[in-house]
């Protein structure tokens, strides 16, 4: 209760402190993004029903089925040994564009949630510009759903990552008094504005359109 209040608060505070300088466009649109953040296609709100201790939240794409199934076969799955604690997964994509092959990845999709029921499908289009869409309709997922989880570690499709070598690290910040409880651990992140940037930002531009 204590961290889907905090992050319920956090996303919040965000909303209130851009929404006093925005046009009359762009208040529109952030409404819109209220509404993607709570409405969601593939819910699969019964992925932490087996209290796991560790959750793990990752970005992913619809068409990206082959780095799902590789993170399902290696280190995001407990029952392979790498760890001796109780693990779930979920894979946050958002909606297929329009084209010639939507129709059969929907199909796949569909079929590959049902195999696996650790797919959360939310209601935008899934593209670059929408990453913070999917940032923050997946915190609170993670927040309402599996608030149980002490560890909540968020990756991308094509990451790999040594759990055992995370949680002895972990185990080390906490020893050394640390780790303050529900806390964050990231690095630092750089703002590029160079033109040539393929992750470029264009300072006043908005995210919010799909």
């Amino acid at each position: 209760m204590e961290r889907r209040t905090t992050v319920a608060f956090i996303t919040m505070a965000l909303q209130l402190c851009v929404f006093g300088s925005m046009t009359r466009e762009q208040k529109t649109q952030h409404k819109h993004m209220s509404h993607v953040l709570t409405n969601y296609i593939i819910e699969n709100s019964g992925i932490c029903d087996g209290n796991p201790e560790i959750f793990v939240w990752v970005h992913s794409a619809p068409g990206h089925i082959l780095k799902r199934n590789a993170l399902r076969n290696t280190w995001a799955n407990s029952k392979h040994g790498y760890i001796h604690h109780k693990m779930a997964i979920a894979f946050f994509v958002g909606q297929i564009r329009d084209g010639p092959g939507k129709r059969k990845l929907k199909e796949q999709m569909r079929y590959e949630n049902e195999m696996y029921r650790d797919i959360v499908q939310e209601d935008y289009i899934d593209s670059y510009r929408n990453l913070t869409y999917k940032a923050l309709s997946g915190a609170r997922w993670v927040a309402s759903h599996c608030p149980q989880a002490k560890l909540v570690l968020k990756a991308d499709d094509d990451a790999l990552v040594d759990l055992p070598c995370l949680l002895q690290q972990v185990y080390k910040l906490q020893k050394r008094g640390r780790m303050i409880r529900n806390s964050m651990l990231c690095t630092y992140v750089l703002i590029i504005y160079t033109k040539q940037n393929d992750w470029a930002t264009v300072i006043g531009q908005t995210y919010f359109t799909t």
